[in-house]
C-alpha cells in the first residue's frame, strides 16, 4: 500500500501525474549524527509505460534495491507495513478489527525502540 497525492492507491505508479509518464520521489531522513555520517537521501523513479511499470531506487544516487530501501528506513524506525504508523482512511476498518494482541504488538513496533519488541518476545516464550 502506498500513499498517493489521492489519498491511497496499491501501485506505487499511483504517484506518477496523470498524464505522465515518469514521476519521482525524493525523501531526506534526518541521522543521528551517533549512527550515521550523513542523512541519507531516497529517491523512488517509476516509469508508468504501456507493457508495465518499473521502478528504481536509489540511495545517496546510488542503485539499491527495494530491500535494501525497506531496511535503511527500518533502520530509522520506519515501518511502512504498520497500520499505527499509517493509517489511510480505507486501513481504519482493518486496524479496528485487530485484536487486542496484535494492537499491542502494532503499537509497540510503532511508538517503543526495537528492544521493546524483543522484550515482549522474549515475555512470551518465558509464559510457554
Amino acid at each position: 500500500m502506498v500513499i498517493g497525492p489521492n489519498g491511497t492507491g496499491k501501485n506505487l505508479d499511483e504517484f506518477v501525474k496523470h498524464g505522465a509518464k515518469r514521476g519521482q520521489i525524493e525523501i531526506e531522513l534526518a541521522a543521528d549524527p551517533e549512527r550515521h555520517d550523513s542523512n541519507p537521501v531516497i529517491t523512488t523513479k517509476t516509469d508508468k509505460g504501456d507493457t508495465g511499470n518499473a521502478s528504481e531506487y536509489l540511495i545517496n544516487g546510488k542503485k539499491a534495491n527495494k530491500k535494501r530501501v525497506q531496511e535503511l528506513a527500518q533502520s530509522f524506525s520506519i515501518q511502512v507495513d504498520n497500520l499505527c504508523q499509517f493509517l489511510p482512511q480505507d486501513k481504519v476498518v482493518e486496524f479496528a478489527a485487530l485484536s487486542p494482541v496484535e494492537l499491542l504488538s502494532s503499537t509497540q513496533r510503532a511508538a517503543a525502540p526495537q528492544q521493546m519488541s524483543d522484550w515482549y518476545e522474549q515475555l512470551k516464550e518465558w509464559r510457554k
